[in-house]
């Protein structure tokens, strides 16, 4: 079994990485036994970053399936900080034009389809490790939201509960190959909130980690 874990920083992930060798500058591996493979990839921040990279690593190697792991905003003030979600479907919500104070996307424009900008997640039989999780549903920028205006946009427009700069690329890419995945993210701010004294990167990036090292990478 081949196992791909993608994160964006290494950050985010570092607390796997101890048990993991360095092949490439942004590739680790921990072979556990000869019927067990699971190595780590660091995409690099964003949208492009996150597809250029997945795309090149699944045209290299094939793999059982492959998880994306990172930290995100809330849009809900409601939801504490560390709260880990299960992301059910991912949209790109950048990705269109602006015709007066209105945001049109591309299917909408009739340049895609609906399912081509907001990608449901496909885990096969990997789902039993995350059926635990509550689900979430996302957007993915590659600018983060800052503005009163555009979040209250993105709020009315999207419906969703978490912001990240990665996530729905990583959908399509995967999609896009055929390759069961998924994505878990912990809530480590609020969307708009810039004071980082505020946010809890620490502890959610100490939840993230522990969820996949003992309710996945330990069960398989």
């Amino acid at each position: 079994m081949r196992i791909l874990i993608v994160s964006a920083t290494i950050l985010e992930i570092k607390p796997l990485l101890v048990d993991f060798i360095k092949l490439e500058d942004d590739l680790f591996e921990w072979k556990r036994s000869k019927e067990l493979s699971i190595q780590i990839l660091i995409s690099g921040v964003g949208l492009v970053a996150m597809a250029a990279r997945l795309a090149k690593r699944l045209e290299e190697e094939a793999y059982d399936f492959v998880l994306n792991c990172g930290i995100a905003g809330s849009f809900d003030s409601q939801i504490p900080l560390t709260q880990l979600f299960l992301v059910e479907q991912d949209t790109i919500a950048d990705l269109g034009v602006e015709m007066g104070q209105k945001f049109i996307s591309i299917s909408q424009l009739g340049l895609a389809k609906d399912s081509d900008i907001s990608i449901l997640r496909n885990s096969g039989l990997f789902n039993r490790f995350f059926e635990s999780l509550p689900v979430a549903y996302a957007i993915s920028k590659n600018t983060g939201s800052g503005r009163v205006s555009t979040i209250s946009f993105l709020q009315r427009q999207f419906k969703v509960q978490l912001e990240s700069m990665e996530g729905a690329a990583f959908h399509f890419v995967c999609r896009q190959k055929g390759v069961p995945f998924c994505q878990v993210r912990a809530v480590s701010n609020y969307v708009g909130e810039r004071d980082k004294s505020k946010w809890d990167i620490k502890g959610s990036v100490t939840v993230l980690n522990e969820f996949v090292l003992k309710s996945f990478i330990e069960k398989l």
